[in-house]
């Protein structure tokens, strides 16, 4: 079956291509940027200034390299304390290569992640945060939590003193290169 993507302000939108080649079967979300757009449950687009847009499946998700990261972060409920199992978010983005100046000295400095949720929430962080060439924190896109599966990847962000760019039920990973191109 033929994927289809579509094209706005530069912007890749392959949840149509995802749900083209799952056939709409089974469960599905509906990003609430783009209506009428559904996506199979566990799936996350990467999409934007890349080489390669991608749907990143929760099987494809588990072949990247595990990490395991334990946090504790302040939320509305008190404080929390959890344990994430995942591939590192660096891993997800550099496999979808960003479009980058490859003659500049970090390349990757200028390019930022928008982070979507199922539910709209949205969190941006810089790729170099994720990037253990130039950050120490651990950026996760996790599929257990606890040890318990999650129905759809959420974004761990250590370090993260409230939790606020912990992205629960990802469903889009946006690449913007913010530097002139």
């Amino acid at each position: 079956m033929i994927a289809v993507a579509f094209v706005a302000k530069g912007l890749s939108l392959l949840a149509v291509g995802a749900a083209l080649l799952t056939g709409c079967a089974g469960e599905a979300w509906a990003d609430p940027a783009f209506p009428g757009v559904e996506q199979a449950l566990g799936d996350i687009t990467v999409s934007g200034d890349v080489h390669n847009p991608s749907t990143v499946t929760m099987d494809a998700l588990r072949a990247f390299p595990l990490r395991s990261q334990t946090v504790t972060f302040e939320s509305s409920a008190g404080t929390q304390h959890h344990t994430y199992v995942g591939a590192a978010l660096n891993d997800v983005v550099s496999a979808a290569e960003p479009i980058v100046d490859a003659a500049a000295k970090h390349p990757m400095l200028p390019v930022v992640i928008l982070a979507t949720g199922a539910d709209g929430y949205r969190a941006a962080l810089a790729w170099a945060e994720a990037s253990p060439e130039v950050s120490a924190a651990t950026v996760l896109v996790a599929y257990t939590e606890d040890g318990l599966p999650l129905e759809q990847p959420r974004l761990v962000v250590s370090g993260d003193l409230s939790g606020a760019r912990y992205v629960r039920d990802l469903v889009d990973l946006r690449i913007a290169n913010l530097s002139p191109h």
